[in-house]
């Protein structure tokens, strides 16, 4: 498995897919699931639960797989 010692990226076992554990720090870490928690806290009627998962996947802003990018092959405009 490819790394890069200086961040903590390497390469998974799916094609073009890399991970780190290392590379986001312990307090931005900390923050972000202090920030979403707040996303997860709202009353369960109003909760947009993932079709066919049993209520066990929770989007919280948008549907991931309305919404995908496949770097290189997605079209993204000029902002």
């Amino acid at each position: 498995m490819t790394q890069v010692p200086e961040t903590g990226i390497y390469a998974t076992s799916v094609g073009n897919m890399y991970e780190s554990r290392s590379l986001i720090s312990l307090e931005l870490r900390q923050n972000y699931i202090k920030s979403v928690s707040l996303l997860e806290n709202v009353p369960d009627e109003e909760k947009d639960w993932h079709p066919d998962t049993n209520n066990r996947v929770l989007d919280l802003l948008v549907r991931p797989s309305m919404y995908c990018i496949r770097i290189g092959e997605s079209y993204v405009c000029d902002a």
